[in-house]
This record gives C-alpha cells, sequence and structure tokens, in this order.
C-alpha cells in the first residue's frame, strides 16, 4: 500500500523533487521525466514487491513440481490461466477508463498492478499441461526467452529507427492497414533474430567467462548471500528514501509562493528551469517577492539573443497556479514581482508581464472539479510554460470532465516553423495527484486532450 500513498501525495512529492533536483525533476516539466514518474516506475524501492512475489510463486512451483497432478487440481489450474488471463484486460480498463477508473488501480498502474495476474498465469502454465504451456515449451519460445535480456536492450532502438522514416500518420485505409501490420511483424522478427544473434555471440559467452572467473559453486553461494542480504538493505534504504521524502525541502512551503520553475532565455532556447534555484532562496515561502533579473548572476544561456524570464509558482495554501515574466532582454535588471497577497494579485500580473499576452494572466482558482495548472502550446519548441494556461482553464476548469481542443488559430503560434506539442497539467479539487496529458506534434490543429475528474 506505500506505493498508493506515494502516489497520493503527489504534489508534495512534486514540490520536494523541484527544491531538490530543479525544475527538470517536476511534473511541469513533464511526467515522463519526472522525479515522480521515476519513484513510482523505475525506483528498485517500489518495484521489489514484484521481485519478491516471483520468487514466492517460483519456491511455491518447486515445492510442488514433484507431485502428480489430480484430475481436480488440473480443472482448478485450467481455472486459475483463464481467471488470470481475463483479469489483464480488466485491470487495464478500471486503471485507466476515464469514465469507470479505481483510484486504487490507479495509483498501483506504475508498478504493483499487474504483478499478481502475471503470478496467477505463469504459475498456471508451469504447473499444468495446456495448450499455452506446450506452446511456451517449444524450442523457438525457449530460446526467446532466454535472450530476453538482448530483446531488452536492443528493441526500442529498432523500433525508433524502423519508425523515423515514415514521419506522419497514415490514413485508416485497407492497403495502409496491411503495410502497417506487415510492417509491424518485419520489425518484430527483426527484433527477434538480432536478439538472438547477440544473446550468442555476446552474452552466452560472456556469462561462461564470468562464471569461469569465480567459479560456479562460488557464484552460487554469493548469489544466496546476495538475496538473503538484499531484503534488509533494501528496507533500510526504503525507509531512509520515504524519510527523505518527507523532509522539508527549500520550497515545501504550506502558504505563501511555492516555486514551481524559473528560465532565463526559453525563448531563445535556453534550458527550462535554469533559474529555478537562484529565485527559491529569495522567494520560497514569501505573501511577495520582488525578484531582480541579472545576468551577471545568472549567466548567459543564449548569447546574442534578447532573453525573457518567465516564472510559474502556487499560492499557497489554495495550490493556485500563477505566472510571472518579463519580455527579453530581462537580464539587465528586469524586475519580477511574484505576490500572492489578495492585494497584489493584480499589481503583480500589470507590473510583471507588460508586454505579454493577456491569455497569460493568472487564472482563478476553480471550487470543484478540475483546477488546470498549466498548460503550454509548443513548449517543445522553446514556447514559453504556461502560455495556453489561461485558455484551457477557461475552458476546462470547474467541469467534472472536458474535452480540450488545441487550436493554433486560437492560441496563436508560439514558433513559427516547428511541429508544436502541447501539454496541460490539472488537478481534481478534492482529490490528491495531479494529473497530466500531452499531446505531440502537431498537436495545434484539432487534437483533443480528454480532462476528466470522474
Amino acid at each position: 500500500m506505500l506505493d498508493s500513498i506515494l502516489y497520493g501525495d503527489t504534489p508534495t512529492i512534486d514540490a520536494w523533487a523541484v527544491g531538490r533536483y530543479g525544475a527538470i525533476a517536476g511534473l511541469a516539466n513533464g511526467y515522463q521525466d519526472s522525479f515522480i514518474r521515476w519513484l513510482l516506475y523505475f525506483s528498485p524501492y517500489l518495484r521489489i514487491g514484484e521481485f519478491i512475489l516471483g520468487c514466492l510463486v517460483a519456491q511455491l512451483y518447486i515445492q510442488m513440481r514433484d507431485r502428480a497432478v489430480a484430475p481436480p487440481e488440473q480443472m482448478i489450474g485450467r481455472l486459475l490461466l483463464v481467471a488470470g488471463t481475463a483479469s489483464v484486460p480488466m485491470l487495464v480498463f478500471f486503471a485507466y477508463a476515464q469514465d469507470y477508473r479505481s483510484p486504487l488501480l490507479l495509483s498501483l498502474s506504475t508498478n504493483y498492478v499487474m504483478a499478481p495476474s502475471a503470478a496467477v498465469i505463469l504459475f498456471a502454465v508451469a504447473r499444468y499441461e495446456n495448450g499455452i504451456s506446450r506452446f511456451l515449451r517449444s524450442r523457438l519460445v525457449v530460446a526467446l526467452g532466454e535472450a530476453s535480456y538482448s530483446i531488452y536492450l536492443t528493441h526500442f532502438l529498432i523500433l525508433l529507427l524502423i519508425v523515423g522514416y515514415l514521419g506522419q500518420s497514415l490514413p485508416a485505409t485497407v492497403p495502409n492497414v496491411v503495410f502497417l501490420a506487415l510492417r509491424f511483424t518485419f520489425v518484430l522478427s527483426l527484433i527477434c533474430a538480432i536478439s538472438l544473434g547477440l544473446h550468442a555471440i555476446v552474452e552466452v559467452p560472456s556469462r561462461r567467462w564470468l562464471r569461469g572467473l569465480w567459479g560456479v559453486a562460488g557464484a552460487n553461494r554469493a548469489g544466496a548471500a546476495g538475496m538473503v542480504a538484499a531484503l534488509p538493505v533494501a528496507a533500510v534504504l526504503l525507509c531512509l528514501a520515504v524519510a527523505g521524502l518527507m523532509d522539508s525541502g527549500p520550497d515545501q512551503v504550506t502558504a505563501g509562493i511555492r516555486l514551481i520553475s524559473a528560465t532565463y532565455g526559453g525563448n531563445c532556447g535556453g534550458k527550462r528551469g535554469n533559474a529555478t534555484h537562484a529565485l527559491l532562496s529569495e522567494c520560497s515561502g514569501k505573501d511577495r517577492c520582488d525578484y531582480s533579473v541579472e545576468v551577471a548572476r545568472l549567466g548567459d544561456p543564449a548569447g546574442g539573443c534578447a532573453k525573457d524570464f518567465a516564472v510559474d509558482y502556487l499560492c499557497m495554501p489554495g495550490n493556485l497556479p500563477r505566472q510571472a515574466g518579463a519580455p527579453g532582454e530581462a537580464g539587465f535588471g528586469s524586475h519580477v514581482v511574484l505576490a500572492c497577497t489578495p492585494d497584489m494579485s493584480q499589481v503583480a500580473a500589470a507590473a510583471t508581464l507588460p508586454a505579454l499576452s493577456a491569455a497569460t494572466a493568472s487564472p482563478s482558482p476553480a471550487s470543484a472539479g478540475i483546477k488546470v495548472l498549466s498548460a503550454t502550446y509548443g513548449g517543445n519548441c522553446g514556447a514559453r510554460t504556461g502560455n495556453a494556461t489561461a485558455d484551457a482553464h477557461a475552458a476546462c476548469s470547474g467541469k467534472t470532465s472536458c474535452s480540450y481542443s488545441v487550436d493554433v488559430s486560437r492560441l496563436g503560434d508560439p514558433a513559427g516553423g516547428c511541429q508544436k506539442d502541447f501539454t496541460a497539467t490539472y488537478q481534481c479539487v478534492g482529490k490528491p495527484g495531479v494529473l497530466t496529458l500531452e499531446a505531440p506534434p502537431e498537436a495545434g490543429f484539432g487534437t483533443i486532450l480528454d480532462l476528466s475528474c470522474r
């Protein structure tokens, strides 16, 4: 249940990550590379439960493999296989379907949600005789299973190389469907062939050589000792990680300004969040902050270009999203005012955004349903973060569901000549967690994003 608890505390963890590692670790910079994705999906601390479950299933099989399978048990095994297989699409549906989503399954969707189904399926095909188990015992499938690590290492690179030459979506015609099906089959075959070759030429000889350095007996003893030591070590590391997450970071504030990101020269291709740490010590936790943008202090991220300055922040405790900024050239003493006091909010907007579009003004908070935190059109092309926040807020905030159309004719073109993506980050009022939706380039020609709090 630790996975679910941490998922529910996403805003706190995200704020801690931004304060500790910078804006690049925050959800506002995109879910794919965020710290919360690493913690819930990649980190061993939350994936060890699946590993332990696999060990337990393997041990159960070993304990039972010498026992004859009676007809009643064989029938039970078939039912287990059917139940485990049928549970997979059901779990996917209730974890991701907008109108029927289960908060618990969604909170486990990045790690443990499929583990019980996989455990049941693996035990059923290993212990009981059926058509699937006979297929999995075939020589080709066994060989591919032994080469699975090579498949894991090479498949993404091959997919990138193959899909690169197409470049765009094809119309849904019969010839195109046939072509894509044949291409998919060819790509899978190519991945399997290359992986089998790498397994035979590189992996097996390397493994044989490494085992020869130590001896199989020594390796087995070391492996067993490592398994025994891994559990307490993992428990200690997990406790330390959770304790660290609960620690107050520099922007872990409950009242006043909570900084999300500050960028100098984003319009010139400057790295997003490159000025975040510079503002943290001066503005975090205050009700009002007057920050002077000085290139001598920040450095020059894009020489020869008139650089702007953009800030995204929250006003706590209401998690009210706000933005402030200065047009280029901002680095020669421009003042950016961040304000959370009611009497200063309009002054801040007027003082910091004199040359920016009114569409970037801070939206008013939603009291129920969807609350849009940030929306950006063309962030991949260097466009200013949050340039579509007001538009998305006006269309969706306060609703329980919203089909938002990304339309360049309404939003304007923030980066001519570049295929622009679209990212929207929002919360559901009264519910934990931050949700992010992304549309790939070119998003501006009627792409629909479905925001939902049902």
